[in-house]
């Protein structure tokens, strides 16, 4: 599908220009209408992580590049992982569950850096 908007508009599938999965395309009005001062433009984008990125459903790459005109600029290229796990919490010395139980997991040892995590 093609969504349009006042000043881009993304392709996906059959209607993409290069192999990526979807593109972003500034209009011709939108550029012409860029001053000197407009240098910087952000794009941000999220993406989920399925089990088929790669092989063995864990490993996969992501990469972002940049065409102006008939230049292309690359960018880097991004490892992705995609894992599952369950988590239990259960009474000491046996498969009770500790009904009620909260987890909160952290990217340091000092459990300062709480990682968020979604379920999907």
């Amino acid at each position: 599908s093609t969504e349009n908007t006042t000043t881009y508009y993304y392709r996906q599938g059959s209607e993409q220009s290069n192999a990526c999965d979807f593109e972003v395309v500034l209009t011709e009005e939108y550029v012409k209408g860029l001053t000197a001062n407009d240098r910087t433009l952000t794009l941000t984008y999220s993406a989920k992580v399925t089990s088929d990125i790669s092989g063995d459903g864990i490993t996969g790459k992501n990469e972002a590049w940049t065409t102006y005109r008939e230049t292309t600029i690359p960018g880097e290229e991004t490892k992705v992982y995609a894992a599952y796990f369950a988590i239990k919490k259960v009474i000491a010395g046996t498969d009770t569950l500790l009904p009620g139980a909260k987890f909160r997991l952290y990217s340091d040892a000092t459990g300062t850096t709480e990682v968020y995590l979604t379920h999907t």
